[in-house]
């Protein structure tokens, strides 16, 4: 990052370690990724034209009727999680995008 970078407009970048996790129940599967970076605010990044690939999940998830859900803030890297249904039950939970305090109206 160079000085007069905005963080929240920078795309993350992957710390030393990334775990990723995928689990599965007879209703739905799980996966989760985590990260270590220098976190971004996922809100902006989809509505400012960086976060094609933020979007891209998103609109993949709502294809399977999936849940998508993106937590990161500052120096505090990112877990993305993502749900995907089996059959015509639904993933609990609504699609979420957190952005630790990037936002200030968050609540």
């Amino acid at each position: 990052m160079q000085a007069g970078d905005k963080p929240e407009l920078l795309p993350p970048r992957i710390g030393p370690s990334f775990p990723a996790s995928l689990e599965g129940t007879p209703n739905e599967i799980h996966l989760v990724v985590r990260d270590s970076g220098i976190g971004f605010n996922p809100r902006l990044a989809m509505n400012n034209g960086h976060g094609l690939g933020l979007i891209s999940m998103r609109e993949r998830m709502k294809l399977v009727d999936g849940r998508l859900s993106i937590n990161s803030g500052p120096e505090h890297g990112t877990t993305i999680q993502a749900c995907v249904p089996f059959g015509t039950k639904s993933c609990s939970g609504t699609d979420n995008l957190k952005a630790g305090k990037y936002l200030r109206s968050s609540a």
